[in-house]
């Protein structure tokens, strides 16, 4: 599953993009008296929303920073930790699985009642951490005692 926002901002950036292009193309057509202006300030939008889709897509085009997957398993481990939101705390819930060493961060409630030994599936997407190691979060899909 590919996360929302990034479907939306590549559409959103592909039709400015385009409508740039046709203005381009319609003003050199109609020999516009102004078409070198028009045609250098819609290039221009085009290059910035072009430079501002590449860099929202920062790290790289990569799917697997834009995309779910599922993760699933027997807890071995499970703790909650307190992550500061710019204003705000959020309490978000850590789970180790059984022959995994990858800590998955649950931010759903649900993953309160999760203990050990509890068959767990997750939907988790991986995150870039700058300067740091990637982690996933994830959101609860189902529990099994």
């Amino acid at each position: 599953m590919v996360e929302i926002g990034y479907v939306v901002g590549t559409i959103i950036a592909s039709l400015i993009v385009l409508v740039a292009i046709i203005v381009i193309i319609a003003v050199w057509v109609r020999d516009s008296y102004d078409k070198g202006l028009i045609s250098l300030v819609a290039f221009v939008v085009a290059l910035i929303v072009a430079g501002l889709y590449v860099w929202a897509s920062y790290p790289s085009f990569d799917m697997k920073y834009h995309s779910y997957k599922p993760v699933a398993g027997t807890v071995e481990k499970i703790n909650s930790r307190i992550v500061s939101d710019g204003d705000s705390v959020n309490q978000k819930f850590v789970v180790i699985f059984k022959g995994d060493s990858q800590e998955y961060g649950c931010v759903d409630t649900r993953c309160s009642l999760v203990q050990p030994g509890d068959q767990l599936s997750l939907s988790c997407i991986q995150v870039f951490v700058y300067a740091g190691t990637d982690g996933f979060d994830c959101q609860f899909v189902k529990r099994e005692e």
